[in-house]
């Protein structure tokens, strides 16, 4: 009897188990030690504290891109200069 491997196994887009589970155990502990943030910043040093806000910054603020500005014709102002 042949059997269809296309058939077999998890349906397309059900999500492993495993990694279901280990995604929520880290939530869980992730949620914890945001909870507990404030209090172990107070116990740094201030090169300390500034270290650690510096590296968690990317994940609050956007990414500064730079943008170039292409003109193809120079662009000429009149300035009246009355005296």
């Amino acid at each position: 009897m042949k059997i269809d491997r296309a058939k077999t196994g998890r349906a397309k887009g059900t999500p492993n188990k495993i990694t279901r589970d280990s995604r929520e155990i880290l939530f869980e502990i992730i949620t914890n030690e945001i909870h507990n943030l404030p209090s172990l910043l107070e116990e740094l040093e201030p090169r300390e504290r500034a270290y650690i806000l510096t590296k968690l910054l990317p994940y609050i603020l956007p990414k500064v891109t730079t943008t170039e500005q292409s003109i193809c014709e120079p662009i000429i102002i009149e300035v009246p200069f009355n005296i």
